[in-house]
């Protein structure tokens, strides 16, 4: 069935992941990043000729570092500190968040590659680590 995933059997995944990081690799490469990847954001489409494959969808929170760095510059001196792309920094879903946007740094490549493999192991069915401590009740507040 097309649509959001919720999981799927590993050998299937395997098959279907390398798509998704060349697409990820593709869009830092034009200096995009996603910033939210996680399994909703991951869509499952019929394929004539392979099946199915996966795609990475919702750029809703994504930036353009070159985009934002032209865009500071143009501010007064006085705001630039307040708009620097460095700062920028969205956590979207906790859950999927790399390391770098969880410390609130700046986000790079290395921030959705995190992400993407978070998002893979619940796809194949793999309770992150934060949440079996969640559900242990492990974690502090």
């Amino acid at each position: 069935q097309d649509g959001v995933l919720q999981q799927l059997p590993h050998d299937q995944l395997m098959r279907m992941a390398p798509a998704l990081v060349a697409a990820v690799v593709d869009l830092n490469r034009q200096g995009v990043m996603h910033n939210d990847i996680t399994p909703s954001n991951i869509l499952k489409f019929r394929s004539s000729s392979a099946g199915y494959v996966l795609g990475l969808c919702d750029l809703g929170a994504a930036s353009c570092s070159a985009a934002e760095a032209l865009a500071v510059s143009v501010l007064p001196e006085a705001y630039r500190p307040l708009m620097s792309p460095t700062l920028y920094s969205p956590v979207m879903n906790l859950m999927y968040s790399s390391a770098e946007a969880l410390l609130l740094q700046t986000l790079g490549p290395s921030s959705d590659m995190q992400s993407l493999v978070f998002s893979l192991m619940t796809l194949d069915g793999i309770q992150l680590p934060w949440e079996l401590a969640a559900a242990a009740g492990e974690c502090k507040q």
